[in-house]
């Protein structure tokens, strides 16, 4: 199974579709405080810092493995929830990487 399969298995679930949210609506308000580009990992640790201090150490066991960020960063910028650049990506080994509406991550053809 590739990274890019376990991605799109974690996103769709529960879990996923949490962090994503949480993802983007602090990429966003980085955006909007002027940032033309960011860290997904830094956003990824804002995400944890929150669920931590909201449910503290008794809540559910909350993990984002950092084998999604470079998944994550892209699906955030081909949605258009930031710009294109807004975060610094490096080639994957799967290639080019494209979107589709049910948020799966696809070769291209």
């Amino acid at each position: 199974m590739t990274d890019r399969d376990k991605y799109n298995e974690w996103r769709a679930t529960a879990h996923g579709e949490e962090v994503f949210e949480l993802c983007r609506e602090f990429s966003v308000q980085i955006a909007g405080r002027g940032f033309t580009n960011y860290s997904i990992w830094a956003v990824a640790n804002a995400v944890r810092w929150h669920r931590n201090l909201k449910h503290g150490p008794d809540g559910e066991d909350f993990k984002i493995s950092n084998n999604h960020l470079a998944y994550l960063a892209r699906e955030l910028m081909v949605k258009g929830h930031v710009s294109g650049g807004f975060f610094r990506t490096k080639s994957l080994k799967e290639d080019a990487v494209i979107w589709q509406d049910n948020n799966q991550a696809v070769m291209p053809l």
